[in-house]
C-alpha cells in the first residue's frame, strides 16, 4: 500500500455512549437500518482494521465511541496498535477512567483526551454530559488527570463550545492541569445526528470570543470552527466503514472488510489541506 499523507486516523469502535450529550456527531442514528443487526465489529475485525491502518503508512490512531471504555477489549486494541508502531490515544468522556485500567495499559498508551465542557454541574446536565443525574464534579476529573501524570501517560482536553457554556472561562482549571494540548471546538451541527442540535449552536462570533477570553491569559487553544473541521479528519464507524461530514451530514463508504481499504477510504471526501492546517500534525511522540 502507498504512504498516506495524512499520518492520523480515528476509529470509532463503539456506538453504545454512557452520556447523552445533546450534540454529539457520532450517534450515528441516521444508520439505525445499518446497526439493526450487528452494533459494532467484533475483536477480531477490529484487530485486522487496525493492520490495515498500520500496513497504509499511518502513525497514530485515536480510539473513539460513543464511549471507548466500554469496550472490553479495549485495551487489547491498543497494545495490538503499538505493536504496529502507531502512537496511541484515546477519547473519552473520563466517567469510566480508572487506576487499575492505566496501569494495565500505560506502557502502550500515549495520549488520552478528556472530554471537559464545563464544570458546573447544571452545565453539565444540560449538556447532557452526565451518566443519568450523575456527572464527573471538578474533584474527580482532577484525580482522573493527576492518574495520567502519574503513569506518563500524555493528557490532552477536548472542549466544545455550545450554547450552554460559552460564557464559561476554564483558564485557572487549564493553568492547573497543564495538558499537553487543549482542543476548542465550536459544536458543530450533524443534520442526520441529535435533533437537539438547533439548542446548542453557538455563534461564531461567540466562539471566538471564548477563544479570545483564554488566550488573554496566556493559555495556547488549538481551536476549531466548524469550517476548520468540515472534511479534515480520517474517520472509521463501528461499522469498519470510512465516513465524513461533507454539507453537515455524515456520509459512509462501503466497509473496509468488504471492499479493501483504498477503495473503501477513496469513497469519501477529506481534504489534505485543511488536516493540515487545523494543525492535525503535530509532535505527538511519547
Amino acid at each position: 500500500m502507498k504512504k498516506n499523507s495524512i499520518r492520523s486516523i480515528n476509529f470509532h469502535i463503539w456506538k453504545p455512549c454512557n452520556f447523552k450529550c445533546k450534540y454529539c456527531f457520532a450517534t450515528f442514528e441516521d444508520s439505525k437500518e445499518e446497526y439493526k443487526d450487528k452494533e459494532k465489529l467484533n475483536k477480531s475485525e477490529m484487530l485486522q482494521i487496525i493492520d490495515e491502518i498500520v500496513a497504509y503508512g499511518f502513525e497514530k490512531i485515536t480510539f473513539v465511541g460513543g464511549e471507548p471504555l466500554l469496550c472490553p477489549w479495549l485495551d487489547e486494541l491498543i497494545i495490538h496498535a503499538k505493536k504496529g508502531g502507531l502512537t496511541t490515544m484515546i477519547v473519552t468522556n473520563g466517567y469510566l477512567l480508572k487506576e487499575n485500567w492505566l496501569k494495565k495499559v500505560a506502557a502502550n498508551l500515549d495520549w488520552v483526551t478528556i472530554s471537559i465542557d464545563t464544570l458546573k454541574d447544571s452545565q453539565m446536565r444540560a449538556i447532557g454530559r452526565s451518566n443519568g443525574n450523575k456527572n464527573i464534579s471538578e474533584e474527580r476529573y482532577l484525580k482522573r488527570i493527576n492518574l495520567l501524570h502519574k503513569y506518563r501517560i500524555k493528557f490532552k482536553m477536548n472542549t466544545v463550545v455550545n450554547a450552554i457554556n460559552y460564557k464559561e472561562d476554564l483558564s485557572s482549571f487549564v493553568k492547573q492541569t497543564k495538558p499537553e494540548r487543549w482542543k476548542v471546538f465550536q459544536v458543530l451541527p450533524i443534520k442526520n445526528q441529535r435533533v437537539e442540535i438547533d439548542d446548542m449552536k453557538v455563534s461564531e462570533d461567540s466562539f471566538n470570543t471564548f477563544v479570545k477570553r483564554h488566550e488573554e491569559k496566556g493559555i495556547l487553544v488549538i481551536a476549531e470552527n466548524n469550517n476548520a473541521m468540515i472534511n479534515s479528519y480520517l474517520m472509521i464507524d463501528p461499522l469498519g466503514r470510512f465516513f465524513d461530514n461533507t454539507n453537515f451530514e455524515l456520509n459512509y463508504s462501503q466497509s473496509i472488510l468488504e471492499v479493501g481499504f483504498e477503495k473503501a477510504m477513496n469513497q469519501i471526501k477529506v481534504s489534505e489541506k485543511k488536516y493540515f492546517d487545523r494543525g492535525g500534525e503535530y509532535n505527538w511522540s511519547k
